[in-house]
């Protein structure tokens, strides 16, 4: 995901992997897959070992640079388990784990293993079910906010053409009716407040 993130130009994303100083990483040894600071790089280009390794800064990295970083083997992490690979998953304890790990540690013993392509393949399947339902909810909500808002609208208008209609009676009675005016004023008022309570439940 960290990696993925690198297609944004997040070089912000990665931390060096060759030191503790959790330093931020600006750029990626292909040879020894590895995120290095520049400390470490530095350190890199001087030893005759691994001068000659193919090393790509962050922010220059390209497509196909991100591509072949996406899937390059993950190594494990364990003391002593250096250069393997995580093969397996632990169902029970739903981590990516190697073979030494699947043989030598303790909390692993007589779990389910999987091939980590299977996993991955069934936790692919599991997260498209799960977007397809959040889908199918999403198209109900705008519905059902559409249904909303269409119902506020023709209250609007309902509510105006009252207004409007009270008004134009109002005027050829207000000759023969002075205190008609006032009667006017409070239903106004009162169609306001109407309005008023919907445009709340509205936004409620």
């Amino acid at each position: 995901m960290d990696v993925l993130a690198l297609r944004d130009g997040s070089a912000q994303a990665q931390k060096c992997s060759s030191c503790d100083e959790n330093n931020t990483a600006t750029c990626y040894c292909f040879v020894c897959q590895s995120f290095l600071c520049t400390a470490c790089f530095d350190a890199h280009q001087r030893l005759k070992a691994t001068r000659g390794h193919r090393n790509v800064l962050i922010n220059k990295l390209r497509a196909q640079d991100v591509e072949e970083l996406i899937h390059r083997p993950v190594m494990c992490s364990q003391q002593y388990h250096e250069n393997q690979p995580l093969e397996f998953y632990c169902e029970e304890c739903k981590v990516p784990i190697c073979h030494k790990c699947s043989v030598a540690i303790v909390s692993h013993n007589r779990h389910t293993m999987m091939d980590t392509q299977k996993a991955a393949q069934e936790q692919k399947m599991e997260l498209a079910n799960a977007m397809a339902k959040v889908k199918a909810e999403m198209v109900f909500c705008d519905d059902q906010v559409e249904k909303q808002v269409n119902f506020m609208d023709k209250n609007i208008n309902e509510i105006l053409f009252a207004e409007k209609k009270m008004t134009g009676t109002v005027e050829e009675l207000i000759r023969d009716l002075p205190d008609l005016r006032e009667h006017e004023r409070k239903i106004k008022a009162r169609l306001h407040e109407i309005y008023e309570a919907q445009q709340k439940h509205h936004a409620t």
